[in-house]
């Protein structure tokens, strides 16, 4: 009863919040957000154990740019949650030129190949961004989203709603909605496996993301230190032969980012852990390049 209460008021809280960073618009409300994580964040009680997480994947960094990090890591976050709030906005003609894409032939190159399509993306940059993007590219094409829902089920309802909002908004009559294609991690696993398979056997895609810790996965090696991963990727690329396909999302400057598919990682030849650590090095190297964008917030590393 108490969680309950705690998350209803939460939602409350969101909702009192949202019209004064819709006032505000994206850039001053991600430029207000950004400096209030700046200040507040290093402040409070997770300082110590992002220094650990930081210090222990990344032991080349010194005691000065890991504290300059854990800064750059909170007022990014905290951009990222303004312009969630206002994920739309990226889908209005105005504003489509904030997100820079790149390496969209790897992208027609597999819808077009007759087979199923993983895309792989993980917790860096505005990761919320591949709704708004992926509706602006696919059109017709069918893609459904594996998630896990927020523990605040209010909350996770507004979020659901935010993204299909954001889709909606770059029209498209034949558009797939969203709600109905948002597979939960939770619940019913082999009924949610039914729905992942059924999708890719009808050359449809499949959106993942691969870079958070999971309980009913594989070891593999991440920033050198053994993590529990998820193998499903691995599984279907090399029982079925789809493609999978990695996207990043990187913050450029401002309210401006780059969203670059990338050249499908082959599963030729390939066992399930050997091609699991394929994808792990990529998500490593690519949050290397920008490791203040990424969501060390998560415990990556838990046993």
């Amino acid at each position: 009863m108490m969680r309950t209460l705690r998350y209803f008021l939460e939602a409350v809280l969101f909702w009192m919040l949202v019209p004064f960073v819709w006032a505000l618009g994206l850039d001053r409300a991600s430029w207000l957000f950004g400096k209030i994580g700046r200040f507040v964040g290093p402040r409070t009680g997770m300082r110590r154990t992002l220094r650990r997480r930081i210090e222990a994947a990344l032991p080349e960094k010194s005691d000065a740019e890991v504290t300059e990090m854990i800064s750059d890591m909170w007022e990014h976050f905290l951009r990222f949650l303004a312009e969630l709030i206002l994920l739309e906005r990226f889908s209005e003609p105005r504003y489509q030129d904030r997100v820079e894409i790149c390496g969209e032939e790897f992208f027609r190159q597999a819808v077009s190949s007759g087979r199923g399509v993983l895309l792989l993306t993980g917790h860096l940059g505005n990761w919320e961004l591949i709704f708004p993007v992926l509706a602006r590219l696919t059109g017709p094409y069918k893609l459904s989203g594996v998630y896990r829902p927020l523990n605040n089920v209010f909350l996770d309802k507004v979020l659901l709603r935010t993204r299909s909002r954001s889709m909606k908004r770059v029209a498209h009559e034949n558009l797939w909605p969203l709600e109905e294609r948002m597979i939960p991690k939770t619940g019913d696993q082999r009924r949610n496996m039914r729905t992942v398979l059924s999708a890719l056997q009808k050359r449809e895609g499949i959106m993942l993301l691969v870079d958070q810790r999971t309980s009913q996965g594989i070891k593999a090696k991440f920033f050198g230190l053994p993590a529990m991963t998820t193998h499903l990727p691995a599984q279907l690329a090399i029982s079925n032969g789809h493609i999978l396909l990695p996207v990043s999302i990187a913050r450029k400057q401002g309210v401006n980012f780059v969203f670059r598919f990338h050249e499908p990682i082959p599963s030729d030849g390939a066992e399930v852990l050997g091609l699991t650590q394929k994808i792990n090095d990529f998500f490593e190297a690519q949050i290397r390049k920008h490791p203040e964008q990424w969501l060390w917030l998560h415990n990556r590393w838990r046993p």
